[in-house]
C-alpha cells in the first residue's frame, strides 16, 4: 500500500469538510473507491491520483506523503459554476518508448505525460501492490 496515502486524504476531507459524496463529484471516483483508497484496501491507479490532486487543488507529491507542500493550483474563476465544470474523463493514450532508452528516460517520459513529479513516478514504482509497467515497442 502506497504508506500515509489513505489517511492524508481522510484527513484533508475532513479538515475541509468534504464529504465522500462531493468528492466524487470533484474527482468522479466513485465514493466506494475513495473509502477504499482512505482504508488502505485498495492503491489508487496514476490516473486516480492525478485526478484526485486537480479535484482537490492539491499536488500529486502531497497526495503521496512525497511532499508537505500543497501547493494548490490557481483557483477557478468565482463565475463558474461547480455544475457547470465538466467532469474529469479517463484518457488512454499510448506512448510509444524506443528499445534503447534507459528507466530514467522511461521515467520523464510518464512524468511529461502525467504532469507527476519523478519523485512521485519512482515512489509509486516502487510501492507495494503497485506497479508501473513500460510496455517497449519498435
Amino acid at each position: 500500500m502506497i504508506e500515509g496515502f489513505g489517511e492524508r486524504l481522510k484527513a484533508f476531507l475532513k479538515a475541509r469538510k468534504i464529504t465522500l459524496a462531493v468528492c466524487e463529484q470533484k474527482t468522479g471516483i466513485s465514493k466506494k473507491t475513495l473509502g477504499s483508497y482512505i482504508n488502505g484496501s485498495v492503491n489508487p491507479s496514476a490516473m486516480a491520483i492525478i485526478r484526485l490532486a486537480k479535484g482537490l487543488n492539491v499536488s500529486a507529491d502531497w497526495l503521496l506523503c512525497l511532499s508537505d507542500e500543497i501547493k494548490r493550483a490557481p483557483e477557478k474563476p468565482k463565475n463558474v459554476k461547480a455544475s457547470e465544470s465538466p467532469k474529469p474523463q479517463v484518457i488512454t493514450k499510448t506512448v510509444v518508448a524506443s528499445e534503447n532508452m534507459t528507466q530514467q528516460e522511461l521515467e520523464m517520459l510518464v512524468c511529461s505525460y502525467t504532469g507527476l513529479t519523478r519523485q512521485a513516478v519512482r515512489g509509486l514504482h516502487n510501492s507495494r501492490g503497485f506497479q508501473l509497467r513500460w510496455i517497449r515497442s519498435e
